[in-house]
């Protein structure tokens, strides 16, 4: 086979079919093994083939040829490339980037996906410390993100595809060297945000289905990230995988809140046991992030199901206070966001208010939470965006204690006692009101009166007309349905006491019920002014950030 100029091969590949007739003139001429001019021949096709794709107006079977020899291409010139390695860093890695690009641009996302995917597995064994490399990557990262979200039809892709192509953008954006990314949050966490919500909004309700795809394009992103600092020698290529671990936890981490709100508990704590199980084998160690995941899932589970998860909640304790304050910057991220997922399984798990029993195991949490920032802010006090993103996680601790201690409060005996109270006074009250209103009533009972035409009730809204005949004696009911014959005067007398007495009950119970109501403010209050505390020494540490 002749190595012909690139013009040469642009012409080759102007239609369908001589495309297909190089393809195949090429397969054997790579089966051949012939020397290095292989490698030049190969180089000069896969350019052509990039040419051929930002041409336009190409059909999608043209464009699957193209993408068919330029994939060929890239194998036969990795080949030669063996014998004699190339002078130029990332030379071809700069072209099949073009290629990726154009491929995206005419929105062929599927082909897109596939060459992107060769791009990375060249990308994760080239040398990561280059300039050019860190800008080569983003803009891979950009190209594939930029495209799906810019695409003029959006169902060119299903959900479930559109899911893959962008954690495959993912897989990009997490070989830079996260150990070394200036945000406190990486980038990969924000964008993996966006994409579960378009997943689950295209989703409407999240099934099973959905729930084990969702998992398996992660675990995909946990083994594409992984794979590259495994099989490499380099050196901090451990370092660097440990450092995407702690990342890609922080994201797993988001995915758990939406099969726990979706009610896929087993789904979530089978994947985190596989999490846990990698963790083992790769860091030697236990990610303490990924135990709190564990049990916050417990936590979210039991509490649904109605059950106590006060033990869940010693178990995430000891969890935390087993940590020490010698974290790394990652490793600490992580380590807080796990502490802030079993707050949120306990917020959105609790319809009501928390017994006793579990505010105590949850204040144990926050006390072995607290205690392990400060550890960690001891040691870290040279750097004070690190101590700034630490005491707002402290605050964050405290106040979350306070909420819940109020909100356990209003929802606990106090307001029961509360409610009985309030529903003792009024009672008494419509009670008081009827004796009034008959003891009123016994005024009409005299002389003047007698031998008058009245309206007897028989129903609230049913009467009959009768004759008033005696004006001395009346029927009073003493209660437990027994009725005694009184005289007017007497009758008086009775109703008078009843009324004086129910007057002494309502004296009686409303001071009770003032104190409660008293009690209930003073909490209140209490808990405002720690707010406002809180609050102050946050804007405190930040001028004193500002100011260093």
């Amino acid at each position: 086979m002749k190595c012909l100029k690139v013009d040469e091969y642009i012409k080759r590949t102007a239609s369908v079919r001589e495309t297909e007739l190089l393809f195949h003139e090429l397969e054997n001429y790579v089966k051949g093994k012939p020397g290095l001019q292989g490698r030049t021949l190969c180089d000069r096709i896969i350019r052509a083939c990039n040419h051929q794709l930002g041409v336009g107006g190409l059909d999608l079977e043209h464009i699957g040829q193209l993408v068919k020899l330029m994939e060929l291409s890239l194998h036969g010139y990795d080949i030669f490339a063996a014998l004699v390695p190339q002078s130029n860093p990332l030379y071809m890695e700069k072209i099949v980037f073009h290629i990726v690009k154009k491929l995206s641009s005419i929105e062929v996302h599927t082909l897109c996906s596939h060459i992107a995917g060769l791009l990375y597995s060249r990308l994760s064994k080239a040398q990561q410390d280059e300039e050019d490399y860190c800008v080569l990557v983003r803009s891979c990262f950009s190209v594939l993100w930029n495209g799906l979200s810019a695409a003029k039809d959006k169902k060119i892709l299903n959900p479930q595809d559109r899911l893959r192509c962008q954690m495959q953008a993912l897989s990009f954006l997490l070989l830079l060297d996260t150990e070394n990314a200036t945000p406190s949050l990486p980038k990969a966490v924000v964008y993996i945000e966006d994409i579960i919500t378009e997943f689950e909004s295209s989703c409407g309700v999240m099934t099973k289905e959905d729930t084990s795809l969702l998992l398996q394009e992660m675990n995909t992103l946990f083994n594409t990230c992984w794979t590259g600092d495994q099989d490499s020698d380099r050196d901090g290529s451990k370092q660097r995988a440990a450092s995407r671990f702690y990342v890609l936890s922080e994201m797993v981490l988001i995915i758990l809140k939406v099969l726990c709100k979706a009610g896929h508990h087993r789904l979530a704590s089978s994947f985190l046991s596989e999490i846990e199980r990698k963790a083992s084998e790769f860091l030697s160690c236990q990610c303490t992030a990924v135990v709190l995941a564990k049990w916050g899932v417990m936590i979210h589970s039991t509490v649904k199901a109605g059950d106590d998860a006060r033990q869940a909640l010693t178990e995430c304790a000891r969890a935390v206070r087993s940590v020490s304050g010698n974290l790394g910057d990652r490793e600490g991220h992580a380590f807080l966001e796990g502490c802030s997922f079993v707050v949120w399984a306990v917020d959105s798990g609790y319809d009501k208010g928390l017994s006793g029993p579990v505010l105590l195991a949850l204040f144990s949490f926050f006390e072995e939470h607290q205690e392990c920032v400060m550890r960690i802010l001891n040691k870290n006090l040279s750097c004070q965006a690190e101590c700034s993103r630490l005491q707002k996680s402290l605050c964050f601790s405290i106040y979350k204690g306070f909420e819940f201690a109020y909100e356990s409060m209003l929802a606990s005996e106090f307001l029961q006692e509360v409610e009985f109270l309030t529903s003792s006074i009024g009672q008494l009250k419509v009670v008081q009101t009827k004796y009034v209103e008959a003891k009123d009533s016994l005024n009409v009972l005299n002389k003047n009166n007698k031998g008058k035409e009245l309206l007897v009730p028989l129903t609230s809204s049913m009467y009959v007309p009768g004759t008033l005949n005696d004006v001395e004696h009346v029927l009073v009911d003493v209660g437990t349905g027994y009725y005694v014959e009184k005289n007017v005067e007497d009758s008086k007398a009775f109703f008078k006491r009843k009324i004086d007495f129910l007057t002494k009950q309502i004296e009686k119970i409303q001071p009770a019920l003032q104190e409660k109501h008293a009690m209930k403010q003073a909490v209140i209050e209490v808990m405002n002014m720690k707010i406002q505390q809180l609050q102050q020494s946050q804007q405190a540490s930040q001028m004193g950030t500002t100011k260093a």
